[in-house]
């Protein structure tokens, strides 16, 4: 490993863990599609049976922005 890689990741272990956690989720947004963690085949079935859900309307719903509202408050109650 490189001494920038170890720096960077030393700082990011000193991080608060919400913080280290916003910083993992903008590191693996920002990976390509073709560097993206593969699926198995229960996570591309339970893919297929919510998107049947959400297209019959059998699902409502949440704003991206109120799911990581939640998980932060989540993780900030358990640090």
């Amino acid at each position: 490993m490189s001494l920038i890689y170890q720096d960077v990741l030393h700082a990011a272990m000193a991080l608060p863990i919400e913080q280290r956690s916003q910083l993992a989720d903008e590191l693996l947004d920002s990976l390509p599609a073709e560097h993206a963690p593969p699926l198995d085949d229960e996570w591309r079935a339970i893919i297929r049976l919510r998107w049947q859900e959400y297209k019959e309307g059998r699902v409502q719903t949440i704003p991206w922005e109120d799911v990581q509202a939640r998980a932060r408050e989540r993780i900030r109650k358990h640090d």
